[in-house]
């Protein structure tokens, strides 16, 4: 609730809270809150929840403060060969686009007001004085001009289409017409693993080969990078100078989505480039909303799939990383916040990362049992001493390749030189950090920071 306040949602009109998943009923892999057009009922939640893949529908994530256009995210539908659509899920991204347009109306209108209690009427032009139809029509001017949808899908059109033969599928934009979509062509799981794997095999290789800046390039791994900034940058232009509203899905909604949509947060948004708001913005992108951690890192049981395995929460790490360079005094915690965070993101030592869903670390009382790595991280050897407040509001990233540069504190680290599945085994840094963790946590109570009473606070 306290950043559904802090963005500005109008929970009495455009927007609101449904606790239709409190039991995890509507959809098992999203918070117990999510947050709607005011006008969408339950039940045509369970509809659209029906047409989306592993049931995670549309849910708004993000609002501008000045111009009211919001994120929002959900998996792929569920068009299969047979071109199946359903008018519910158009109604809610058609809901989406109104909700945006009443927002603005309604900021509008209440700067009129503003204004024109500041100055008394006599001193205003005759054409702004406010008459009766300002004062009792207020549908005719809470209704801003409606601003078509952007949907920002992650894939590539030939992979959308070709989920089809799954029974997935992307949005057919005649069924659309309030919308348009995007294809970003980012790789799966398969892809980014694969490139990975090339990748640690190369900085574990002895550094004599003259060729390898030319063996890096092969790897794909800057490119893959690249990408995902030019996708997070379509969003930002979207919202930033269009005003649209943005929905971002790939096909499941929990690999790529939370890269773009999190990227995208943290450029539009000061706060989250603070301590504090960047653990609020994990927890609910990638923990709230469902990323398997336990199968991408390969912890806990139910996760020996090999195939599963892919260091996604890596890689956007490794984006804000990138950022942290290019912008120095944008955020308030330093590069080495972001390195404790890769290492104990493998390390076991803390339950923030296990499991696969919110669902899942309630029913184990994975909050309970064990100790959250937040504290850990809130010492003054993770402060960034050139943070400036408020510096930069929007960052605007440069994503050409060589633009970026190879996170050697990471891939040539512990990570790097390590089984990227098996770190803690025969590891002394382990051990060590495991030393510090004893100190460290002796003050701080044992309840995680995502245990659910903050995550409700949060919606």
């Amino acid at each position: 609730m306290r950043e559904v306040v802090r963005l500005g949602f109008d929970l009495n009109g455009a927007w609101r809270i449904s606790k239709a998943n409190e039991e995890f009923k509507l959809c098992p892999t999203y918070p117990k809150k999510i947050l709607v057009p005011g006008c969408i009922t339950d039940d045509t939640l369970q509809i659209v929840a029906n047409y989306r893949a592993s049931r995670r529908l549309p849910s708004v994530v993000w609002r501008h403060k000045r111009n009211g256009a919001i994120i929002a995210r959900c998996s792929q539908p569920e068009v299969g060969w047979l071109g199946w659509r359903s008018e519910s899920d158009e109604q809610f991204l058609k809901a989406l686009a109104d909700a945006c347009a009443f927002d603005r109306g309604e900021q509008m209108r209440r700067l009129m007001q503003t204004a024109r209690s500041a100055v008394p009427a006599m001193f205003l032009p005759p054409d702004t004085q406010p008459t009766n139809a300002d004062v009792e029509s207020h549908e005719e001017v809470s209704l801003d001009e409606v601003r078509k949808v952007l949907i920002v899908d992650a894939r590539s059109y030939t992979s959308a289409i070709g989920n089809r033969a799954r029974g997935g599928g992307c949005e057919c934009i005649e069924y659309y017409p309030f919308a348009e979509i995007q294809f970003m062509c980012l790789g799966n799981i398969h892809v980014i693993r694969k490139s990975f794997h090339a990748l640690r095999t190369l900085c574990a290789a002895p550094p004599t080969d003259a060729n390898w800046l030319g063996l890096l390039e092969k790897t794909n791994w800057l490119q893959h990078l690249s990408g995902l900034f030019a996708a997070t940058t379509t969003v930002l232009q979207a919202i930033e100078k269009k005003g649209c509203p943005v929905v971002v899905h790939c096909s499941d909604g929990w690999d790529r989505t939370p890269q773009i949509v999190a990227t995208a947060q943290l450029c539009l948004d000061p706060y989250y480039r603070t301590v504090e708001g960047f653990r609020i913005l994990v927890e609910r992108e990638w923990l709230s909303f469902g990323h398997k951690f336990a199968k991408r890192c390969g912890h806990g049981p139910e996760s020996d799939d090999l195939n599963e395995r892919s260091p996604i929460f890596i890689q956007w790490l490794d984006l804000v990383h990138q950022l942290h360079i290019q912008f120095p005094c944008s955020f308030e915690f330093n590069r080495a916040y972001l390195i404790k965070l890769a290492q104990h993101l493998h390390s076991c030592l803390f339950g923030t990362f296990l499991g696969n869903s919110y669902k899942y670390r309630l029913e184990n009382s994975i909050f309970e049992r064990t100790f959250s790595v937040w504290p850990f991280l809130s010492g003054p050897m993770y402060r960034n001493p050139l943070y400036l407040p408020s510096r930069d509001a929007v960052l605007w990233p440069k994503y050409n390749v060589r633009d970026l540069h190879l996170w050697t504190e990471v891939y040539m680290g512990s990570l790097g030189n390590q089984n990227y599945n098996d770190l803690i085994n025969g590891s002394s840094e382990i051990e060590e950090q495991s030393n510090d963790l004893a100190s460290v946590m002796s003050n701080v109570p044992v309840r995680s920071f995502s245990d659910p009473n903050v995550v409700a606070q949060q919606l």
